[in-house]
């Protein structure tokens, strides 16, 4: 087994001295193209330095100046064919390679390996299938004519293709190829040399075609080689190892790499500095070595060993601290938090006692670093008193909330391994708007323990649970939600069984998947169902003056131990037109149903009407609006002039408000009746009539441990 080497080069020959003397010492011939636009006489240079004489031979292909991107750079390479053809009658494989490049493993265990490979080493992508160029022109390579060179005539070869396009010009590729792309750098066998070079002999159409190709030494090869070699003597495995960074800038190795090169599992690399001389000098006597004298280099490097086993650690403890970096910083809050790889647990709501109360729990855990409202508008880390690491103080509300995302990381970065534990209160939504992506985050809801009174405070709480619910319907966090009784017990566990906190959120997902009313979880559910499925019976009481309800409150308090809740949508703000709110009356309702009975009843200001919107379409609902019979049709104007034009402000009457609520209940599956409010025998036997099948009580929901 013998492999020689194609070299196109466009160094000046001193620079390729370590590079041809490693090649020809080890016995491998080399065909090399010397681009013509470089200066100095490369064979003399050869001769100089008694290269002539070595093992391997050296021959030196026609030269042509060579431009990126164009035409001349594959017929270089095919120049060096055209040698080979001439000269070699020897070797088994041909492999491509640079100036810039340096073997790093003896030519012999190249040869080796070769031999047990037997395939071509080529990467061939198909590019009429498949997407191959990260940035820039794929397809459009071959299917347009290519005049103008991108580098040098940028705007030429943009109007050029523009004009191409507007004239609906499409080539197709000649001898019914498929488009093949890959990497320039190749190392193929000798039966598949002699077919391409064949090939290109005798269909001239090929030079015409690919001559108006753009960069097509990474077309024309790969292409010809995929239609003429079946694909199971094909590997795109290639023998040099050559990378580049973002910006598309090539590495460059220098003497500091050596280490490096030793554990290297290609056969060459490119790009050596040609100032590393130190790097190329020990290279250069690699290549020529027996395998069992490279391995007896390897056995006594330790030096090289230890030194390659440091920088291997310090890359990976940069690249798990990364995403705490200045680098990633620049990243958008979403894909930072998602970075962050501490597990978090995040607890949700506006009652700051039950929250405080479960923090306090997860505090006695030894994995956990637990804080209160960090990002609070008013007091950083408000309803705990834990200030362990933060950079801000209690004040420094702007300070944590510009960017908190990095506070968060800062956090995260110097309690590694701990799971962060923190709560969020009234301005939860802008926060869950990113941190609800995280995978590793678990939110949970924390409520009250039972016992508690419905009032303003608890509704508002509720409502903010309501908006939470709607917006976690997407997200790749856990959700729960749990009494701080429920925390309390599991903490107890966790401590008994010495369990860690991955238990914690098992358990606590667990629990979940028993409560009712799984669409509160999950994604896609419809609001109509949902309110259908709130198991009690609702009665809505639609009032323009409170004491319109002084009868009915009294009746449905003593004759049925219902209480009447008034304006229970007055924790919803008025610019909210969602339907958030859904989530918010189950919850009232089921603690209603364990409070009280399974009735739940309520007055909304005729304000509040656009809610029955909704609510008209759940069945075992009762609408009753309570008119002012005696109240007149008015309407009224406040008109003004002013700069810009006219305004005017009407106001009606509370008649034509009531004929606004006949109209919306036209449509709608529930009861309606509209009574004079003085009528409270009627309004009795109405209520008393739809009340005639009571709903059951007790059954679980995901509040039935408040």
């Amino acid at each position: 087994m013998k492999v020689s080497f194609v070299l196109l080069a466009h160094e000046k020959p001193e620079q390729l001295k370590d590079l041809l003397g490693s090649l020809l010492n080890a016995g491998s011939n080399v065909y090399v193209h010397h681009d013509a636009t470089t200066s100095g006489d490369l064979p003399a240079a050869v001769a100089r330095w008694g290269y002539d004489q070595l093992p391997g031979k050296i021959y030196f292909s026609k030269r042509v100046k060579v431009v990126w991107g164009e035409w001349s750079i594959v017929q270089a390479t095919l120049n060096c064919m055209e040698a080979i053809q001439q000269h070699d009658t020897d070797s088994d494989y041909f492999m491509l390679i640079s100036g810039s490049c340096m073997p790093i493993k003896p030519i012999h265990l190249l040869e080796q390996y070769l031999a047990k490979t037997a395939k071509d080493h080529i990467e061939a992508v198909n590019a009429e299938k498949h997407t191959w160029v990260t940035a820039g022109l794929q397809k459009q390579r071959w299917s347009k004519y290519h005049f103008f060179n991108w580098r040098y005539q940028t705007f030429l070869f943009d109007t050029s293709l523009k004009i191409q396009r507007k004239l609906k010009i499409k080539r197709v590729l000649p001898l019914k190829h498929t488009a093949h792309m890959g990497s320039q750098w190749w190392c193929l066998r000798r039966s598949t040399l002699d077919k391409i070079w064949s090939l290109y002999r005798n269909k001239p159409i090929l030079k015409r075609f690919y001559r108006r190709t753009w960069v097509p030494d990474e077309l024309f090869f790969q292409t010809i080689v995929a239609n003429l070699v079946p694909e199971a003597e094909r590997s795109s495995e290639l023998m040099t190892r050559y990378t580049f960074n973002g910006w598309g800038v090539p590495r460059v190795y220098y003497d500091n790499d050596y280490a490096e090169l030793l554990g290297e599992n290609r056969f060459f690399i490119r790009k050596v500095s040609h100032r590393a001389a130190k790097l190329r000098a020990k290279l250069t006597a690699i290549a020529p070595m027996q395998v069992d004298e490279f391995a007896t280099l390897l056995e006594a490097a330790e030096p090289e060993r230890l030194q390659l086993q440091a920088d291997a650690m310090l890359a990976k403890h940069i690249e798990l601290n990364r995403w705490h970096s200045l680098a990633a910083s620049l990243e958008n809050p979403y894909d930072y938090i998602k970075s962050i790889p501490n597990p978090m647990l995040v607890l949700i709501g506006s009652d700051r006692e039950a929250k405080a109360q479960a923090l306090s729990e997860l505090d006695r855990l030894d994995q956990t670093i637990v804080y209160g409202d960090l990002f609070d508008k008013y007091e950083v880390g408000a309803g705990y008193a834990n200030r362990q690491g933060l950079i801000a103080e209690r004040g420094d509300v702007e300070l944590i909330r510009h960017r908190w995302y990095l506070q968060l990381g800062d956090i995260a970065h110097n309690n590694p391994g701990k799971t962060l534990v923190f709560s969020l209160g009234a301005n939860a939504l802008e926060y869950l708007e990113v941190l609800r992506w995280n995978s590793a985050c678990h939110m949970v809801m924390v409520d009250r323990n039972p016992g508690c009174v419905i009032n303003i405070d608890l509704m508002s709480d509720l409502y903010l649970k309501s908006k939470v619910l709607h917006l976690l319907l997407d997200r790749h966090c856990e959700l729960s939600r749990v009494s701080t009784l429920w925390v309390e017990e599991l903490t107890s566990i966790l401590q008994e069984q010495q369990w860690s906190i991955r238990s914690f959120n098992r358990m606590l997902i667990n629990y979940q998947e028993g409560v009712r009313w799984p669409s509160l979880l999950t994604k896609n559910h419809n609001y109509l169902d949902f309110l259908e499925s709130v198991y009690s019976k609702v009665i809505v009481l639609v009032y323009v003056d409170k004491s319109a309800l002084k009868e009915v409150e009294y009746y449905l308090n003593n004759a049925l131990s219902t209480p009447l809740y008034h304006d229970l949508f007055s924790v919803i703000p008025d610019n909210d037109n969602t339907l958030d709110w859904h989530y918010y009356l189950a919850d009232v309702a089921h603690l209603n149903a364990r409070l009280h009975t399974g009735v739940l009843a309520m007055a909304i200001d005729i304000s509040s009407i656009k809610h029955l919107e909704t609510l008209r379409w759940k069945k075992n609902l009762l609408v009753i609006s309570l008119e002012d019979e005696n109240a007149q049709f008015a309407i009224e104007s406040d008109l003004k002039f002013s700069v810009y034009g006219k305004k005017d402000k009407f106001s009606a009457s509370a008649m034509l408000a009531f004929r606004d609520v006949d109209i919306l209940m036209k449509n709608r599956s529930c009861d309606y009746i509209a009574l004079p409010s003085s009528e409270q025998g009627w309004i009795e036997a109405e209520i008393n009539e739809f009340l005639q099948f009571m709903p059951l009580k007790g059954c679980s929901s995901a509040l039935d441990y408040l």
